[in-house]
């Protein structure tokens, strides 16, 4: 009976000091709460089982020590990201010496605003306090006008005369005069859409001779810059 208690006890106080090693020499650790930031994210530093006085140290890109925090136990600790690349933190101490690494990225750029649809925008480039009005701004009000014409008011007319001289067309009948009229009605229309995108060339040409307005290619034809 008696040996059977001192082996009982034995293993008793074996599995408490088992325990009681595997708690002191708990393994420390670092880490960041996310796997990659963006340029301005606050990164959030989790560390645990710091030894008594540990050093936690970051390091930013290019290898500066930015900041060296002294720890103990578990916790976290926050810095902005403020530049691009690979931070690094360590933490180190009596029996710990551990390290984690994290990559801060540019933010995706901003996505594009939206069209203008057909027959909007402003017309007056200009106007108020945050934006007061230049003297480049009269040749936008120009450009914007013969723009708003061109892509409004042409193809409306236009199409508009169209219809017309196809109507006429339609009600000529045997009259060599009605169908005359559908011609020059038709003809009317084809001719001001021929005057009105010429004018709107010589324009922006004479625009970009001046220096006011600058050739960008098909896509956009000229733009006028203007603060």
């Amino acid at each position: 009976m008696n040996h059977f208690l001192k082996t009982t006890f034995f293993f008793i106080i074996l599995f408490f000091l088992i325990g009681f090693s595997q708690t002191v020499n708990a393994k420390c650790t670092v880490d960041f709460d996310k796997s990659s930031y963006n340029l301005g994210d606050t990164m959030t530093i989790n560390y645990a089982n710091a030894p008594a006085s540990a050093s936690l140290s970051l390091s930013d890109p290019v290898g500066t020590t930015v900041k060296n925090w002294t720890v103990s136990g578990s916790g976290s600790k926050t810095w902005l990201a403020d530049s691009v690349g690979n931070w690094l933190i360590t933490l180190t101490g009596t029996g710990c010496n551990t390290w984690k690494s994290v990559t801060v990225s540019a933010p995706p750029p901003p996505l594009p605003p939206p069209p203008v649809g057909f027959c909007q925008g402003p017309i007056v480039p200009c106007g108020g306090a945050s934006n007061p009005c230049e003297f480049c701004h009269i040749f936008v009000l120009i450009n914007n006008i013969i723009n708003f014409i061109l892509t409004c008011l042409t193809p409306i007319a236009a199409g508009l005369m169209m219809v017309i001289g196809g109507f006429y067309f339609l009600a000529a009948g045997p009259s060599p005069g009605k169908v005359t009229q559908a011609k020059s009605v038709i003809t009317a229309a084809v001719i001001g859409l021929v005057i009105v995108f010429i004018a709107w060339v010589f324009l922006n040409t004479f625009l970009d001779m001046i220096g006011v307005a600058t050739w960008t290619g098909l896509e956009n034809w000229w733009e006028i810059s203007c603060p």
